[in-house]
């Protein structure tokens, strides 16, 4: 059996570049109403808008990994760590294709009040994410790889990692490890779909 302390598995995080791929549409719907409807303030607005998604991705896109090993996973930018899950704990997991993987994205506590108002919102949102994933995969040449539930989400009480696999050979590392040491079987793990959506990360580094 692997020893996962001695040879952990390392992931690089994928899911800053799922949240920007999602914009880039958005963002190009406002580019063209500014340009074919001068002196809105639709660009302006859509600065203020996407730049929180899109300033980590620029400032920390090839930084990010998760580490897991045989009580622990981890969630590191460089060496720095921003999440972590003890496995000897309780602790849930889940597959999804939503790319939230941290605490600080979720939304004000008075969302969950209108959560049933901006419920359609939220699932239309998921579904352009699964889009968004999808012609990922089809431009890199991978749709034979292309899972709808290809992440991982790890929670424990506030806490939050998602294993987001694009990689076959990575996916197959991950399932062994359920396997193994969390006796999961992958294929029956419960899904996750977040029905009151999440915002911008809003990690305070210390």
């Amino acid at each position: 059996m692997r020893d996962y302390d001695k040879e952990p598995i390392v992931i690089k995080d994928m899911n800053l570049l799922f949240s920007v791929l999602f914009q880039i549409p958005l963002i190009l719907a406002c580019c063209l109403v500014a340009i074919f409807k001068p002196g809105t303030n639709i660009l302006f607005c859509s600065v203020i808008m996407f730049a929180p998604h899109l300033v980590p991705y620029f400032k920390y896109k090839n930084k990010r990994f998760i580490k897991i090993t045989n009580e622990k996973i981890y969630f590191f930018q460089d060496d720095y760590e921003l999440e972590s899950i003890d496995l000897s704990c309780d602790f849930e997991i889940y597959k999804t294709f939503e790319p939230i993987y941290h605490k600080s994205q979720r939304p004000p506590k008075w969302a969950s009040v209108i959560s049933f108002v901006i419920l359609p919102i939220t699932y239309a949102v998921a579904i352009s994410f699964s889009l968004t994933k999808y012609f990922y995969y089809l431009f890199c040449g991978k749709v034979k790889e292309y899972r709808f539930f290809d992440s991982y989400l790890i929670k424990q009480g506030e806490k939050i990692i998602n294993i987001s696999m694009i990689d076959k050979n990575i996916q197959k590392e991950v399932d062994v490890f359920l396997k193994e040491k969390r006796q999961n079987e992958p294929k029956n793990l419960k899904i996750f779909i977040d029905k009151v959506g999440y915002i911008y990360e809003k990690i305070n580094f210390k």
